[in-house]
């Protein structure tokens, strides 16, 4: 099945990260003109440079940073085909340990800047023929989770978003969706302990842990044409045990 993306302009927020990576290096290899988004990594953002897609340094916990980001890829982009928020942080503490100032942080980056993104750069999305979102969620911001109280609030916080943007936006022909990614193998949790990623293993039916790149290729098929009639959804890329 050719799910090509060549020519259609879509943009990654945290393409340096674990997933992100995966998903920066998919869609530039279907041909898609890649536009991400970092904040540390600034040597894989140069890597990605070096590829063909560009680069934009945000501070998301920064509205000044978010509204810079916005015009940045207003005067760069002449419309927008999809955008993938994928950038996030998780500050885990309990709820009796949490900080204030890190649950704020925590929404501001993993559900405010989504909002002031996708409504800042509505426009350029309205532009395209089959314009996409794909949230990029979690299935604690369904079950909850001990220890990550703001992480849990700000994805299931974002799952109402994605309908509230299907529901909004559909008549201007826009596909919102989200996707659970699962436990994922990335840098960020490749150096926790080994009986956490076994006990993630345990609570798979299929005894795996999510792969990123067959979580990009997922989301590149959803981006792609060939799904245009789609929207609304929450996709549970997750084999947890139900």
């Amino acid at each position: 099945m050719n799910i090509t993306l060549r020519n259609k302009i879509i943009l990654i927020t945290g393409g340096t990260g674990g997933l992100g990576q995966a998903l920066v290096e998919t869609f530039l290899r279907e041909k898609a003109q890649v536009l991400f988004t970092y904040y540390s990594h600034e040597e894989r953002a140069k890597e990605w440079v070096k590829k063909g897609a560009r680069g934009f340094r945000a501070d998301f916990a920064e509205r000044s940073s978010v509204t810079r980001l916005i015009d940045a890829i207003k005067k760069s982009a002449s419309r927008l085909d999809g955008m993938i928020h994928n950038a996030g942080v998780t500050l885990d503490h309990t709820l009796v340990k949490a900080r204030e100032e890190e649950f704020d942080r925590s929404l501001e980056i993993n559900l405010t800047a989504v909002f002031l993104i996708s409504r800042g750069l509505l426009t350029l999305l309205e532009k395209s023929k089959c314009p996409k979102i794909l949230n990029v969620s979690s299935r604690v911001g369904l079950r909850g989770n001990f220890g990550q109280t703001a992480y849990s609030a700000s994805k299931a916080a974002l799952m109402a978003l994605t309908k509230s943007m299907a529901i909004e936006w559909g008549a201007s022909g826009i596909c919102a969706n989200a996707i659970t990614p699962g436990y994922l193998m990335t840098d960020m949790t490749r150096g926790l302990p080994r009986e956490v990623h076994q006990k993630m293993r345990e609570e798979s039916t299929l005894h795996q842990i999510s792969d990123p790149q067959e979580v990009a290729n997922f989301a590149a098929y959803l981006m792609s044409d060939r799904v245009s009639r789609v929207s609304g959804q929450i996709f549970h890329y997750d084999t947890r045990k139900t």
